[in-house]
């Protein structure tokens, strides 16, 4: 038992002789503000279930000053505990009331019955609160903590992490997905919002020198998370997607020297010559070979293992069973050329992938090192920022397309989406003969010797 108060198996809550008292520990941190190491507030009842209403409001108004101390002070999340408070009170209270009527059925609510059934509206409280706020931070932040506790607005943040969880992405794609929403929340804290409050948004970023492809990746991470919104209610569905049908400033005319390059073919062998020279990097050298011969994403390779090595009708091929998206779960044929090597790279695996030993990050991603390395040896060799370990997709995707392949068949091998309703939707692709054929067809110079 404490000395000060006996625990009534409530958190937080106490009694001393014939009252309940709410207590709170103060965090190390704040206790210079307060003078001591715990605050008792006295509930004024005895009545437990009204002191649990009043201690939650105390728990609130103490939690909101230690995010002032500390300089916290964030009055979107005011307004859920305020909310969570409300709606708790409201409850409880409605459940008192159902009581009383169940045990006197003959019996009217008493013309005072909020005092003779023990109910505490937590509004009054709340209304108190907002008289404060709107003295300390003027009616703008007033209004919009009331919007949000009556239900007429809605925390940016609220509904992310649920939103996240119908994501069928990688790990890097989802961070880069909450990153964005997040961005969206430092400027509109609450929803909804107009159309022309993006799009003044859109200029800002544009006048601070953003590309026009960052500005347009985070208006349809915002589209899609406003429209999740709509579709399960939490948002009107009746009004229009305020992140749909926005116009972007025309930039300067396309240049060369700002866009992204494939690898010309002859200079496939002086990266993997350079990288043949680094003896003790034996994984970057495998890697230039696969990505030239595959055209396959980064991680995408750096996630292979040796039992992704398989065999049908006949012809062996890369299963692709992690990849960025639905359409990037392939198998793509092994080139004749690199057979060998990569029954050599099986045998000598120390770890079950064909790039071993290789580190993951908290993503769970095994590219990240062996990227950086890679950007380093191209740069040492003369390549500016235009061409990259993606600039093998490119040059992948202009043999192909040099081949004369319909979109759908160069797809299949890329990873990409099918066009249209029926191959896109319904096919289940080319066979695997069908994809060999295509692989075999490509030329490309000796990187192996």
């Amino acid at each position: 038992m404490s000395k000060a108060g006996t625990p009534t198996g409530k958190r937080g809550i106490y009694r001393r002789n014939n009252t309940l008292y709410a207590r709170i520990v103060i965090p190390s941190d704040l206790r210079e503000f307060y003078g001591t190491r715990e605050v008792w507030r006295t509930l004024q009842t005895n009545d437990l279930s009204i002191a649990q209403y009043r201690a939650s409001i105390f728990f609130h108004q103490i939690k909101s000053e230690f995010a002032v101390h500390r300089g916290e002070q964030s009055h979107v999340k005011d307004a859920l505990m305020w909310k969570k408070t409300i709606a708790k009170g409201e409850q409880a209270d409605a459940e008192k009331i159902a009581t009383y009527r169940r045990q006197n059925p003959d019996k009217e609510l008493p013309p005072s019955f909020v005092e003779a059934l023990g109910l505490e509206d937590p509004r009054t409280s709340f209304s108190y609160y907002l008289d404060d706020l709107r003295e300390q931070k003027g009616d703008e932040v007033a209004g919009l903590v009331a919007d949000i506790v009556y239900g007429t607005s809605l925390p940016t943040l609220l509904y992310l992490d649920e939103w996240k969880a119908t994501l069928m992405v990688i790990p890097r794609t989802l961070q880069q997905a909450d990153a964005k929403v997040k961005l969206l929340a430092d400027k509109f804290p609450s929803l909804p919002i107009k159309k022309s409050q993006v799009a003044k948004w859109i200029i800002e970023q544009e006048q601070a020198g953003k590309a026009e492809e960052t500005i347009k990746g985070l208006i349809g991470t915002c589209r899609s998370y406003y429209g999740y919104l709509q579709r399960v209610g939490h948002l009107s569905e009746d009004e229009q997607n305020p992140f749909e049908g926005h116009r972007y400033t025309k930039k300067k005319k396309a240049s060369r020297m700002d866009e992204r390059q494939a690898w010309e073919l002859s200079d496939y062998p002086k990266l993997a010559q350079a990288a043949k020279q680094k003896r003790k990097d034996k994984n970057l050298f495998s890697l230039i070979i696969l990505g030239a011969y595959t055209g396959a994403r980064i991680e995408e390779l750096a996630r292979l293992k040796t039992s992704d090595v398989k065999e049908k009708e006949g012809i062996r091929y890369f299963e692709i069973g992690v990849a960025k998206s639905k359409a990037g779960l392939r198998d793509i044929p092994i080139h004749n050329d690199i057979l060998p090597f990569i029954d050599q790279l099986i045998a000598e695996s120390t770890d079950g992938y064909l790039l071993p030993d290789e580190p993951e990050t908290g993503l769970g991603e095994r590219s990240s090192a062996i990227g950086k390395r890679f950007g380093r040896l191209k740069t040492q060799l003369g390549y500016d920022g235009r061409y990259v370990f993606h600039s093998f997709r490119k040059t992948m995707a202009t043999q192909l397309e040099r081949l004369g392949l319909h979109h759908n068949e160069a797809a299949e091998i890329i990873g990409h989406e099918k066009l249209g309703e029926t191959y896109g939707r319904y096919s289940k692709g080319l066979p695997i003969t069908k994809k060999a054929e295509i692989v075999y067809s490509l030329s490309f110079p000796r990187l192996l010797t």
